[in-house]
């Protein structure tokens, strides 16, 4: 009995004293998988919580803010992928800007291009990512369909917003809103503000001041959001007798034309492709005098988009000087006196109506424009530089008011 005792004890001993290494290893490897309760934990990923796409062009400072989960759920997951590839773009790449927001405070901003391709300014690259892109994509057709109307011709317009019906008017750069009734119009709407806070919305909009400068607008009726264009200056006869308003103004729609010779308003037109959303698409696509024609057109009524987006290059303070200098200026005619290949020369023939001096005598000029591209098939670019002998006086003056001109863009205050 005794000596079976032992015998079964024994081996017990020794698988004991063989097993007991591994059984010294069993505190450490726990030790290693749980999470010591004084050591700090390790910070979470941060979650992307918005989304706000907005324009790069400082005329349009409109933005959208994205929190819905189907929107960032479609983004998140794409962020950490793409090729990203050194890259310096020009001053006409910016379009559209998008920042995102994280849930531990961070940010994280891209610029992108009209056609949607990415830039990473911190990392001062191009991130090529399709998917991405059409992420993008998705956000900024959202919020050009809250800032852009439609381009409906005029005598689609016509039908829809008939003399006596209201309609509400919203300036494109300022996003400022007034209601206004139809009064008549042939060619385009004539109309007028609905009350004198209308009224007053529309001054401000024109820094106080009633003009003939076109503006780029965007006219809600009938169920549509529509392209438009008008002037902020009071003419002719009105038919409310309470809005502070003397008379009537005008909104112009594409292919709508002046009451008084019937011919369609270069300045009009142009603030009514801005209010479509394809000004770029509109100079990408211009022929060299088409761009001349385009960029004056914007010089006469301050449009300062225009100017930017068709110059070769920045005009460091050039734009300033002829806005201060330069009451209005009418074209008389453009042609392309060279155009081969890659460089193009345009020459403009202008009435040019300064402030100082005799705001009202015209002074005739003609400007030699060069024109350059990258490539055959790219658009054409204007050295912004040329414009500058419009800041001399010393064009020819002529004697008495201004003549009426055959032009896309008239004297101002002679048409509506």
């Amino acid at each position: 009995m005794g000596r079976s005792h032992r015998y079964r004890l024994s081996p017990a001993r020794g698988s004991h004293g063989r097993y007991r290494p591994l059984l010294l290893l069993v505190p450490l490897v726990l030790l290693a998988l749980v999470r010591p309760l004084w050591l700090p934990a390790a910070p979470p990923t941060p979650r992307l919580v918005q989304v706000v796409m907005g324009f790069a062009w400082p005329e349009l400072g409109r933005t959208a803010v994205f929190g819905q989960a189907w929107h960032l759920a479609g983004i998140e997951p794409l962020l950490d992928g793409g090729e990203r590839l050194p890259a310096t773009p020009d001053h006409r790449f910016p379009y559209w800007t998008v920042l995102l927001h994280f849930s531990d405070g961070s940010a994280t901003e891209f610029i992108l291009s009209r056609e949607l391709a990415i830039f990473d300014p911190e990392a001062a690259a191009q991130l090529h990512h399709p998917r991405l892109e059409a992420q993008f994509g998705l956000l900024a057709g959202e919020l050009a369909g809250q800032v852009f109307g439609e381009e409906l011709t005029w005598s689609e317009v016509n039908r829809l917003f008939p003399p006596g019906a209201e309609a509400e008017v919203q300036d494109l750069e300022t996003g400022l809103v007034f209601s206004v009734r139809r009064r008549g119009g042939d060619a385009h709407a004539d109309v007028e503000p609905v009350t004198a806070v209308d009224a007053a919305v529309l001054r401000q909009i024109y820094q106080g001041e009633w003009s003939w400068k076109r503006r780029s607008a965007v006219v809600s009726v009938a169920g549509h959001r529509i392209a438009a264009s008008m002037n902020g200056m009071p003419h002719g006869e009105g038919s409310i007798r309470d809005n502070d308003f003397p008379g009537h103004f005008c909104l112009h729609f594409s292919d709508s034309r002046v009451h008084r010779t019937w011919r369609v308003d270069r300045g009009h037109q142009l603030m009514v492709v801005r209010a479509a959303g394809r000004l770029a698409e509109l100079l990408e696509a211009a022929s060299p005098p088409e761009l001349v024609a385009w960029l004056l057109t914007a010089v006469a009524h301050h449009e300062r988009a225009t100017y930017r987006y068709a110059g070769r290059e920045p005009a460091s303070g050039l734009w300033d000087d002829l806005a201060t200098a330069i009451r209005h200026l009418d074209l008389i005619a453009v042609k392309a006196v060279v155009c081969e290949g890659l460089t193009a020369v345009v020459e403009a023939d202008v009435l040019v109506y300064y402030r100082e001096s005799d705001p009202d005598r015209p002074h005739r000029l003609t400007l030699a424009i060069p024109l350059s591209r990258n490539h055959p098939w790219g658009g054409w670019r204007v050295d912004l530089e040329a414009l500058r002998p419009l800041l001399a006086v010393r064009a020819t003056a002529l004697p008495g008011p201004g003549a009426d001109v055959e032009c896309g863009c008239e004297l101002e205050g002679h048409q509506s």
